[in-house]
């Protein structure tokens, strides 16, 4: 016999696996099932909080979960069962990825059902007719059979599940239990079971079409042998039993049964490793041989004797037309003999051995072998196989589940019944694992701005790699270990949780003190570091019971597998042709080229043809070169990178390259051993000299720029979204790191090898740079939409708090069915395409570089009245802007800058804004300017001491005089009294050396202040600056007499040469606008020289000399109102 054994295999698929967190708030109903006490039921929250690793187990893991795919057409049809809270509790949810489009109902309802009870261990079995209707039995250890009708309505509605359970739950006893220990329920229909039982027979039950399960007809079947007819009797443990949960098994019992297609036989495996066949209408065994078609003794039946846990080896397919006469046909495996599939032909089950025959009984069918190493003492295990149905035998698939530990993987073969032999030998493909868990761990170096306390939430809090549940219980364990449970607020965040945890422990670890503070704070930071890692360490813990293969599952409507995990499910879908090149060895791809697609990737850009395994020599050999940096300097390559993606390109594309390799110190942190082996992982390819601009040109070539966008009627269920946004979120991301590896390779490559070497190169490093960055800002874009979530709750603007069900903003875009055009980074129309997550003003700015993110966040915030936040954002848009761009910096943002600034008195911030806006425009902005600064306790001198420009002079002046001006309606209020004002108008034109413009200020004032004094009735002296008694004690004279001194003083520093020519016309030319008293139209100027204000002066003192001797007139001088000048 020719022994098939397995080549190494091509992986051709990916899983993607999603959790099974609730997808909607309140949406978990547990009920409890009627016994001898009343039934109850409550809707709980969807957010899991367990205390410990044992609570998880119990309430997050199940003992034994599959999927049921129903007959209906009708959503939902795809069920999720699985066994949970130590097998008392049978949970049941809908996993349907798609639904007709116009079905409005979700079913996110998961139904959570305590049995009095516990369920025994292949004690469950789902069934339908194809109705709305999911039939669900249960054998428990008390020997009832449950049989639930459940209306798949209960799944779309919380309300619906309010009907009593007396009316859709029934309980049954076969009397037969009481001779004999159930073993397994097999499920034929909803009226149809068979229960093999301990001692070896089978039980069938029957039941008419509408019988509520309360009972059923009883039937048990043997094989007819003196020795089972007594077996019936007595319970007897022999040599040739096993124990299993807790009962003894005869070495009849069956352990793996199926229906045939029509329902008349049934076919089965025992532990005896034997294959029988029993005919349902007769009650007898018409089949019965050895699983490898060997003669076996009574004294070989203990070493071959089964697994009674694992009853996935046996499985019953059609495959009609195929050979003339077989009506259907099975596969079994045996364990024994290096493990064996064989297939059998079954013409008519009744005929016995000339009705049933082996099929390629030439051949050995060996399963795969994950681990071919000789030497290796790895033992993999076969869990589960399904056989995918083809076209009269052609094209069929047999998938199976290999499992070593915690470890697993799924083969896949393609076969045409007929030609199965050549098949098996070399048509093997596997699915690859999914890659979110393989990420590097986050480690801060000690010169980072971010800190463990920055990086580790961020990673562990990634979207999709852990659950709610399971981090609530990693932190909880953590804390609970170190007792801080008195340090952490359960009202905080989970985030927030995790920090002050790790806080709160970091700072109770022992520091030396002669240590440095340098010392300190670097302890500090290792500490961190520690216990972020302890935690981490909790949660691979948690996740790796999590994510434990339970068994496998296939649509045969979809033909898609799925992996079935203790805490989740996973889809096997096909790899794209990049996937595919990425994880498969270059050696794989190039002796399967059968198996892949190798199409021709020319087009309009005339790229050559580029095999897979040349592709994947290029990618596998840029991954390994990435993989040899030191953390720091990766991420300060990510880094750098990213910031080159955004600036506005200002230098040649090889001076880019070179201040990239430069900033990055590339010569000083590649090492030669690493140079080394990037040469050896090119070899294949010629080494440097081998590479050309097509390799990388044909990568970017194979990553999709579009998706099928074909309407098939169908459209995602929330499920579905929630695999959709996994399966995007994990392309996303191999896609951006593949994308980075080659950046580096490039930069290097021009750097060290052709910037030192005389090639005659095929590598042009400028067009594959500009090509890589302008791919990399596509994928930069959508890892931020698959990394943040909503933070709002679905069909409302409130926002989600924390623990209740959250959803990338990529997963809405996809709910919201735009275009995949989004997801894959070509945005043409952003308005329309976003479902109205964009408007005209903010599409403006989407995706377009840093300078227009931050313009648009600091319209926000100048939106909502945030000045201080409107100045950060519009001084970083600023920052970003080149000055030799031509993208310019606005006049409203430079504005806006201006105005956000003077609310909160940031007067520098503003001056810039101001010098910066342009020259026609900065008038308009000076009054607002000055009056902010008169109004500060500093401002005078501020505006004195700022380098205002020379054009903004006359401005300030002007604005100044208009202020200081008495009887002048203004048309805001001044910020100072006219006095100040006038003050500040003459120290300002002092600063800039203008003596008669400050005498002229100061006059006014002489004026004013001349006023008061020879009428002290008129105006009370608090408009001068003092009290109403200030005549009483001088004070008004005394401000008089300053006012004189001070025009004198200044009137003296005039120049005299000047001053005459000044003078000529008898006029004085104003300097800076400056303005004199507000007189009435028409009236004549006069020229104010220093001797006639001395004239004044002694006049005023003669006044008050004959005041105070009490010589008073009948009349006092009336003083020339008329205007003057200064001279």
């Amino acid at each position: 016999m020719e022994d098939q054994a397995p080549s190494p295999s091509l992986h051709a698929f990916l899983e993607t696996r999603a959790d099974l967190e609730p997808l909607g708030q309140s949406s978990v109903v547990q009920i409890q099932l009627p016994s001898t006490a009343r039934s109850q039921r409550r809707v709980v929250s969807t957010s899991t909080a367990c205390s410990n690793e044992a609570t998880f187990i119990r309430s997050c893991l199940a003992s034994a979960s599959s999927i049921y795919f129903s007959k209906s057409h009708k959503y939902p049809r795809s069920f999720l069962w699985r066994v949970l809270d130590n097998n008392k509790v049978l949970e049941l949810r809908s996993i349907d990825l798609s639904k007709d489009d116009g079905e409005t109902k979700e079913a996110t309802v998961v139904l959570q059902l305590g049995f009095p009870n516990t369920i025994r261990k292949g004690g469950v079995a789902l069934a339908d007719n194809g109705e709305d209707v999911l039939n669900v039995f249960a054998l428990t250890k008390s020997n009832e059979l449950f049989t639930l009708t459940i209306q798949t309505r209960f799944f779309c509605d919380v309300v619906a599940s309010e009907e009593g359970p007396e009316r859709w739950c029934k309980a049954f006893k076969p009397s037969t239990f009481t001779l004999s220990n159930p073993h397994r329920l097999i499920a034929g229909s909803p009226e149809q079971l068979v229960i093999a039982l301990g001692d070896g027979r089978l039980l069938r039950l029957t039941r008419r079409s509408g019988d509520d399960g309360s009972t059923w007809q009883e039937l048990a079947y043997n094989d007819g042998s003196w020795g089972s007819s007594l077996r019936g009797l007595v319970r007897w443990q022999g040599s040739n039993t096993v124990r299993y949960d807790g009962t003894v098994l005869d070495h009849n019992t069956v352990i793996a049964a199926e229906f045939s297609p029509s329902q008349e036989h049934l076919l089965t495996v025992c532990a005896n490793h034997t294959l029988k066949i029993w005919n349902l209408e007769k009650g007898s065994n018409v089949f019965g041989m050895d699983l490898l078609g060997q003669q076996r003794g009574p004294q070989d039946i203990q070493k071959l004797m089964l697994d009674a846990g694992n009853p996935e080896i046996l499985r019953v397919f059609e495959a009609e037309g195929t050979i003339e006469g077989d009506e259907y046909y099975a596969m079994t495996y045996s364990p024994h003999d290096g493990g064996q599939f064989r297939v059998w032909a079954i013409r008519d089950a009744d005929e016995g051995r000339r009705g049933v025959r082996f099929l390629h009984s030439e051949v050995t069918l060996r399963p795969p072998d994950p681990d071919s190493n000789p030497a290796s003492k790895v033992v993999w295990k076969m869990v589960d196989f399904k056989i995918g149905p083809g076209d009269r035998g052609i094209g069929m698939h047999l998938w199976v589940l290999m499992r070593s530990n915690k470890r697993y993987k799924t083969y896949d073969l393609k076969f045409d019944l007929e030609d199965l032999p050549a098949a098996w030998s070399s048509k093997w493909t596997s699915a690859a694992s999914s890659g979110l868990d393989q990420w590097p761990l986050p480690q801060p170096g000690p010169y980072d701005a971010r800190d463990a306390q920055d990086l580790w939430p961020e990673y562990l809090l990634y979207p999709g790699r852990y659950s709610h549940a399971m981090l609530e219980t990693a932190v909880s364990i953590y804390c609970s270990a170190r007792k801080l449970d008195h340090a952490i607020d359960a009202k905080i965040t989970l985030r927030n949780r995790m920090c002050s945890a790790i806080a709160a422990q970091a700072a109770l670890q022992p520091v030396k003190e002669e240590e440095e503070n340098s010392a300190h704070f670097a302890q500090y930071r290792n500490v961190m570091q520690q216990e972020w890692s302890l935690l981490y360490q909790e949660l691979q813990d948690l996740d790796k019971m999590t994510w434990q293969v339970l068994t496998l599952a296939f649509d045969d409507r979809s033909n898609m597998p799925w992996h079935v995990f203790a805490g989740g499910c996973a889809v096997v879908r096909e790899c794209s042709r990049l996937e595919a090149i990425s994880h498969n060895a270059p050696a794989v791809l190039e002796s399967s080229i059968g198996l892949l697609e190798t199409r021709s990737i020319e087009d309009a850009s005339g790229l050559e043809l580029k095999l897979p395994h040349e592709l994947a020599v290029l990618i596998q050999g840029a991954a390994k070169f990435r993989d040899t940096f030191s953390p720091s300097f990766r991420r300060n390559c990510q880094t750098r990178l990213s910031s080159e993606l955004w600036q506005e390109p200002i230098y040649r594309v090889p001076d880019r390259i070179g201040n990239y390799y430069d900033n990055c110190n590339f010569g000083e942190e590649i090492a030669d051993p690493a140079v080394s082996d990037l040469k050896k992982d090119l070899r294949p390819l010629g080494g440097f000299d081998g590479l050309t601009t097509d390799h990388f040109l044909a990568v970017i070539h194979e990553m999709p720029s579009v998706m099928a966008g074909q309407f098939s009627g169908l459209t995602f269920s929330k499920f579905g979204l929630k695999i959709l946004a996994k399966g995007a979120q994990d392309m996303i991301n191999t896609h951006a790191q593949m994308l980075f590896d080659l950046t580096v390779l490039v930069v290097f490559a021009e750097i060290e090898v052709l910037g030192k070497e005389t090639l005659t190169s095929n590598l042009d490093t400028s067009v594959v740079f500009m090509a890589l960055v302008e791919q990399l800002k596509r994928y930069e874009m959508m890892q931020w939409l698959a990394k943040n979530n909503s933070t709002r709750k679905e069909g409302s603007n409130k926002l989600s708090r924390d623990g209740e069900p959250t959803h990338t903003i990529l997963e809405t875009l996809f709910a919201a069915d735009v275009p995949p055009q989004l997801v894959e980074g070509r945005l043409q129309n952003y308005p329309q395409i976003s479902a109205g997550y964009l408007n005209p003003e903010e599409a403006a700015h989407f995706g377009q570089g840093l300078p227009f993110y931050y313009r648009h966040i600091y319209q926000l915030f100048q939106s909502a009245s945030y000045p201080s936040h409107t100045i950060r954002f519009a001084r970083l848009a600023l920052q970003l802007t080149p000055h030799s761009s031509s993208i310019e910096p606005d006049t409203s943002l430079l504005r806006s800058l201006f105005h956000s600034s003077l609310d909160i008195s940031d007067i520098q911030t503003a001056f810039t804004a101001l010098t910066r806006l342009p020259q026609d425009n900065q008038t308009n902005f000076v009054p607002r300017m000055v009056n902010i600064l008169l109004d500060l306790p500093e401002g005078p001198s501020r505006l004195l001491d700022l380098p205002w420009p020379p054009h903004l002079h006359g401005a300030i002046d002007r604005y100044l005089a208009d202020q200081s001006l008495p009887e002048l309606k203004l048309p805001q209020k001044p910020a100072i009294s006219p006095e100040r004002q006038r003050k500040v108008l003459a120290a300002w034109r002092l600063r800039h050396g203008d003596f008669r413009g400050a005498a002229a200020a100061l006059y006014l004032q002489l004026q004013i202040t001349q006023k008061h004094c020879e009428k002290p009735g008129a105006v009370p002296k608090s408009r001068l600056g003092g009290s109403d008694d200030d005549d009483a004690n001088g004070t008004g004279n005394r401000k008089l007499d300053e006012a004189y001194l001070t025009v004198i003083n200044l009137m003296a520093c005039i120049d005299n040469e000047q001053d005459r020519s000044d003078n000529t016309d008898g006029q004085v030319t104003q300097r800076g606008g400056a303005w004199l008293l507000n007189s009435a139209k028409g009236a004549k100027r006069r020229v104010v020289t220093i001797s006639d204000i001395r004239k004044d002066w002694q006049r005023e003192l003669d006044r008050r000399t004959v005041v105070e001797a009490g010589r008073w007139g009948f009349g006092m001088e009336t003083r020339n109102e008329d205007d003057m000048d200064l001279g």
